[in-house]
């Protein structure tokens, strides 16, 4: 398990890095990344971490104005098979076995809530 730890710890730290060298933010703005969880697009926006909030639309027209790739340009979707879920193609990265994964069906994530 230690493994899997440090493997998640390092792509950590090399968001971080990411981040800090690309966005030039703060260490109060930092700060508030490394501490980790969840963001919404407001939050994300209000700390520097994203640009703007949009959908594909407004990446498209992005892309088009500051990249120079045509609106024509073809966009391939990537999802994951709704019976994996969220993160679901996380778990095998963990170690988790089918029985593993049983462990996070709907059903027994209800009983928990």
């Amino acid at each position: 398990m230690n493994a899997q730890k440090d493997m998640v710890t390092e792509s950590f730290d090399w968001f971080l890095g990411l981040v800090e060298e690309r966005r030039g933010l703060d260490a109060a703005a930092l700060g508030e990344i490394e501490a980790g969880g969840i963001f919404t697009g407001r939050q994300a926006l209000e700390i520097g971490l994203i640009d703007t909030i949009g959908g594909e639309r407004e990446a498209v027209a992005w892309l088009e104005a500051e990249r120079d790739i045509t609106e024509d340009r073809p966009i391939r979707n990537y999802g994951q098979p709704e019976e994996e879920g969220v993160f679901g193609g996380l778990l095998p990265l963990f170690g988790l076995t089918d029985a593993g994964k049983a462990l996070l069906s709907p059903g027994l994530l209800a009983l928990y809530r």
